[in-house]
């Protein structure tokens, strides 16, 4: 896709009328492994348009555009915002775009709290979404992570098999960096 046909396209991802088409098309460049960092600053106000479905669309591109290294920047404030949204997806997906961003060393102690935050959430994908990505920032970012243990430990007993496993995922990481409860 050249320049001016990516920019259209992002540009018409700002516009309501045309904004799911265009993220459709994103998505498409997405998978095939576009790497277009443009696409970000022009997700950033997407992320809070007022529909759940937009949302979640929008900070699973972000994920996406994470996985392909797409830029410099990350809109982590506005991804540490969204785990606290009123939909569990949007909450899941934002988890899981950060977990991402940490395969670029990039993350902060605030997105720790609000990670931990999550661990208590009454989604469970969303818990186990929040549990790996702290173990992802364990293994990737060296950073204090001694808030995490308990909440993290009490996960170890959820009803969803798929969280207890990303909190053993997250503990052994922590463990792994010397980080005991």
């Amino acid at each position: 896709m050249s320049p001016e046909e990516m920019l259209d396209l992002l540009d018409r991802m700002l516009v309501e009328d045309t904004r799911a088409a265009a993220m459709d098309a994103l998505e498409d460049l997405l998978r095939k492994g576009s790497d277009d960092g443009r696409a970000v600053t022009y997700l950033i106000p997407v992320l809070h348009a007022p529909d759940d479905e937009t949302r979640r669309r929008a900070s699973w591109l972000i994920g996406k555009l994470a996985q392909n290294k797409a830029c410099t920047f990350w809109p982590v404030e506005e991804l540490n915002n969204l785990l606290h949204d009123d939909d569990p997806e949007v909450r899941e997906n934002a988890a899981w775009c950060l977990g991402e961003l940490t395969g670029m060393r990039i993350g902060s102690l605030g997105t720790i709290e609000h990670l931990n935050h999550l661990l208590g959430d009454e989604s469970g994908s969303a818990r186990g979404m929040a549990a790996w990505a702290l173990g992802r920032m364990a293994e990737r970012l060296n950073m204090g992570f001694q808030t995490s243990m308990a909440p993290l430990g009490k996960l170890l007993d959820d009803r969803y098999e798929s969280v207890r496993r990303s909190a053993q995922y997250a503990l052994d990481r922590l463990r792994a960096m010397g980080i005991e409860e």
